[in-house]
C-alpha cells in the first residue's frame, strides 16, 4: 500500500507541472499556430524555403529593406570566427563580407545543371541569393534526403560562392556522398534551424514593429521552429518532470514501477481504437480489417490491394505511425513489371500528401512524428470514448484516396496497353 500512495503522489506532482505548463502554453499562446494549423510545419518548399527567401529578400513584403539580410550574413559569419582562416575560407569569408545586400535578388528553387565527371547533373537549389557576382546558396533540408552529388554540383555551378547546408538540429552533416571532395569550413558550411536560424529570427522580430503583422509572424513561425527542434514548453516541462522523478528515493522508485506499465498502457489504449476502426472499415466498404496485436498495427485493405499484395496500416511503436506495406507472401508477384509500376505510382502520391518518406525493408512508411507521435489528450479521449481521432480518419482517408487513384491508374494503364 506504501509504494501505491507513492505512486499517487508522484502523479499528483506530475498533474501539478503539467498543468502549470499547460497554463503557461495558453498564456504565450504557444498552442496557437498557424503553419501548424494549416498543416505546413514540414513543407520545406511551401513553408520553410519560402518564409526564409521572403526574409532574405530585400524586396520583400516585410518592407524592411536589407535589413534582414545583413543580419542572417552577420549571424552565418560567426560559424569561421573562432577559426583560423586558411586562403580558401578566406575567400569563403570575403563573400559575406563584401556581400552587397541592398541589390541583392532572392530565387527560390533555382536550376542548375553541371557536369561531374562528364556527366549532367541537374537539380534546384532550394534558396539563391546573388549580387553583383556573388552568390548565397542555401540547401535546405528539414527532413528531405541527400541526393547523389549534391552539394558538389551546387558549388560547381558558381565560381564566387558561399553554399551552406541548412538542417534542423546542430551538427548534422551532409552525406559523403552529396559532398564529394568538398571541405566544410572552406567549400561549404553547416548551419541548423536550432541554433542560427533561430538565433537571426529572434534579431528579425526586434528589428520588426512591435504588434505589428509581420513581428507576430516571425514569432509564430519561431515556435514552430522550436516545435520542430525540441526547444517548446513541453521540452522544458520534461526537465522539471526528470528532476522531480530524482528528487528522492521514493519518487524514483514510485516512477520505475508506473514506468513497467508503460508498454501495456500503450497497448490498451491502441486496443480502444478497434471496434472504432472496424465501424470506418464498414463505412467505407473495406473488405478486410485487422489489429495485429504483436506488431501493434491495423491494417486495412481493399479487394484492388489485396489482389496486388498491398495494405495500408496505422500503429504505435515508439510513437505513430502509418503508410503502404508490401505483404510478405506472392514475391513473384512483387517483382513483376505492372507491379512495379503500381508501387512507383503510390510512392510519388504518398510524397506528394505526406512529404517525409521513409524507404526501407516497406517500401513507403511514413513516420509522422509532427502532431501526434505521443498520445496526447485527443487521443486519450477518443480511445475512452469509443472514436477514432479526426486526424487519425484524415490519415487513413488519405492512404484510401491514393490507393483508390492508383486502382484508376493500372485501369488506364491497361486500356492503353489493349488499344
Amino acid at each position: 500500500m506504501e509504494e501505491i500512495k507513492d505512486i499517487q503522489n508522484l502523479l499528483n506532482e506530475v498533474s501539478s507541472i503539467s498543468k502549470r505548463y499547460d497554463d503557461d502554453a495558453e498564456k504565450t499562446g504557444e498552442k496557437f499556430n498557424i503553419f501548424k494549423i494549416l498543416k505546413m510545419e514540414t513543407a520545406e518548399v511551401r513553408t520553410h524555403s519560402a518564409f526564409l527567401a521572403e526574409l532574405l529578400n530585400p524586396k520583400g513584403s516585410h518592407s524592411q529593406g536589407d535589413v534582414f539580410l545583413k543580419l542572417f550574413i552577420a549571424e552565418v559569419e560567426k560559424i569561421n570566427s573562432d577559426q583560423q582562416l586558411n586562403e580558401s575560407k578566406s575567400s569563403f569569408k570575403f563573400i559575406l563580407d563584401n556581400f552587397e545586400t541592398g541589390s541583392a535578388s532572392v530565387t527560390l528553387e533555382k536550376y542548375v545543371n553541371v557536369k561531374i565527371n562528364e556527366i549532367d547533373k541537374k537539380g534546384f537549389i532550394d534558396i539563391v541569393i546573388e549580387s553583383e557576382g556573388s552568390s548565397i546558396f542555401i540547401e535546405n533540408k528539414i527532413y528531405a534526403r541527400d541526393q547523389d552529388k549534391q552539394l558538389l554540383k551546387y558549388h560547381k555551378s558558381e565560381s564566387r560562392v558561399s553554399l551552406f547546408y541548412l538542417t534542423l538540429e546542430q551538427d548534422k552533416k551532409p552525406h559523403d556522398d552529396s559532398v564529394g571532395h568538398l571541405i566544410e569550413g572552406t567549400d561549404y558550411n553547416c548551419i541548423s534551424y536550432e541554433k542560427e536560424i533561430i538565433n537571426w529570427l529572434e534579431k528579425c522580430r526586434e528589428e520588426a514593429d512591435k504588434h505589428s503583422i509581420l513581428e507576430s509572424t516571425i514569432k509564430q513561425y519561431i515556435y514552430l521552429i522550436k516545435y520542430l527542434t525540441n526547444q517548446t514548453l513541453n521540452n522544458k516541462m520534461e526537465n522539471d518532470l526528470i528532476e522531480l522523478i530524482l528528487s528522492s528515493k521514493e519518487n524514483l522508485e514510485a516512477f520505475l514501477e508506473t514506468n513497467k506499465l508503460g508498454d501495456k498502457v500503450n497497448d490498451e489504449l491502441l486496443k480502444r481504437f478497434e471496434h472504432p476502426l472496424k465501424s470506418y472499415t464498414d463505412e467505407k466498404k473495406l473488405s478486410h480489417f485487422s489489429f495485429e496485436k504483436e506488431k501493434k498495427f491495423f491494417i486495412f485493405q481493399n479487394e484492388w490491394l489485396k489482389r496486388n499484395n498491398l495494405q495500408f496500416c496505422y500503429g504505435y511503436d515508439k510513437g505513430f505511425l502509418y503508410g503502404f506495406e508490401i505483404i510478405e507472401a506472392l514475391k513473384v508477384f512483387e517483382d513483376s513489371k505492372k507491379h512495379n509500376e503500381i508501387k512507383e505510382f503510390i510512392k510519388n502520391k504518398f510524397k506528394i500528401v505526406f512529404r517525409n518518406v521513409n524507404e526501407g525493408s516497406r517500401f513507403a512508411w511514413l513516420y509522422h512524428n509532427q502532431n501526434d507521435n505521443k498520445w496526447n489528450s485527443d487521443y486519450q479521449l477518443c480511445a475512452y470514448n469509443d472514436k477514432v481521432p479526426d486526424s487519425l480518419v484524415e490519415k487513413l482517408d488519405k492512404m484510401l484516396i491514393i490507393a483508390q487513384e492508383a486502382e484508376e491508374f493500372e485501369k488506364n494503364a491497361l486500356k492503353e496497353q489493349n488499344q
